[in-house]
């Protein structure tokens, strides 16, 4: 196929407002991330990091084959604002004393029910883990899991609209203060457990806040956050906090809920761990299911378990008490 001299210019010119574009665009939503408390929708941008790493390094690379240094920049200038805000997960932390004991959790959402019993009970048992925390869980589920794994014989269930349920289910420990606490004004509860370790006691939170796919959902889900925060300061013992979070950690709702617990990532040192949704390749997902740990305990394990019929994939974490 031969292209006239006019053609070739046309679909050069094309391509190099194509290639601006894209680089433009992707710096412009970088950049829109921090920008989230001003409106919702651009909170939405924060949570794709590691999704406009990958992108940016393709843009770079054909950048720098157009040698054009202005679009060379901005490229770069979104590659390394977006790896500034990953790298620090993959850092590991300062080597900490031994236990004396751990406590292992698995953690998903069970997508109103419909989660293999057989497969996500396997996954917790093969990990030895001591707790399941559930989201969207239905007593049918509990019931099938404790039937084909009878040692999480101690279980907590509280139906929400019947497919939206809490539940958490342990192994060896019994449940203790067990409360269901509505967020009001959120719209959706959360669920405290307390656990007697050895010498001391671990309080267990789940949550599980609307998505924000709107306006007023989003402003459901910060306001969860806000009353979650205010519950905290109530609680006197080390506390693991787990679930469904419905937004990445590079949200500022995200981090101002890390900063006003004083808890902290389980995943720093450990990397991404996205686990949402399950049936995408993994550079594809985001990191939407988190545990946040009190300062006096340590991640010795965090994994993305496999997937189990559910639309999250679980997250595993041991922790040192």
């Amino acid at each position: 196929m031969i292209i006239m001299n006019g053609d070739y210019f046309m679909v050069k010119k094309s391509l190099r407002l194509l290639l601006q574009t894209c680089i433009y665009g992707l710096f412009a939503v970088t950049t829109a991330g921090f920008l989230g408390k001003w409106l919702w929708i651009l909170e939405l941008t924060s949570h794709f990091r590691m999704q406009y790493v990958w992108i940016g390094i393709i843009l770079l690379v054909y950048a720098i084959a157009s040698k054009k240094y202005a679009l060379i920049s901005f490229a770069t200038a979104a590659v390394c604002i977006n790896l500034s805000l990953i790298a620090p997960l993959y850092m590991t932390k300062s080597a900490m004393a031994m236990p004396s004991s751990t406590l292992s959790i698995v953690s998903t959402n069970v997508e109103w029910g419909r989660a293999d019993a057989n497969q996500l009970g396997d996954f917790a048992a093969q990990h030895s883990a001591d707790v399941i925390f559930m989201a969207e869980a239905t007593q049918d589920l509990v019931n099938r899991i404790q039937t084909l794994h009878p040692e999480y014989s101690y279980a907590v269930y509280h139906p929400i609209d019947n497919k939206l349920g809490l539940a958490l289910l342990s192994k060896d420990n019994p449940i203790s203060e067990v409360e269901l606490i509505w967020q009001q004004d959120a719209h959706r509860p959360l669920l405290r457990g307390d656990f007697q370790i050895h010498d001391q006691i671990i309080t267990i939170i789940g949550l599980h806040p609307h998505p924000p796919t709107n306006a007023r959902w989003a402003n459901y889900r910060n306001t969860y956050f806000h009353d979650v925060e205010t519950y905290v300061e109530s609680i006197h013992n080390p506390i693991i906090m787990v679930g469904d979070f419905n937004t990445t950690s590079w949200s500022p709702y995200f981090t101002e809920l890390e900063d006003q617990t004083d808890l902290h990532d389980s995943r720093e040192g450990f990397g991404l761990s996205p686990s949402w949704p399950s049936w995408l390749p993994p550079f594809m997902r985001i990191p939407i299911d988190h545990a946040l740990l009190s300062s006096s305990l340590v991640t010795q394990q965090h994994e993305v378990g496999p997937d189990v019929g559910s639309d999250h994939l679980p997250i595993f974490i041991k922790v040192g008490l």
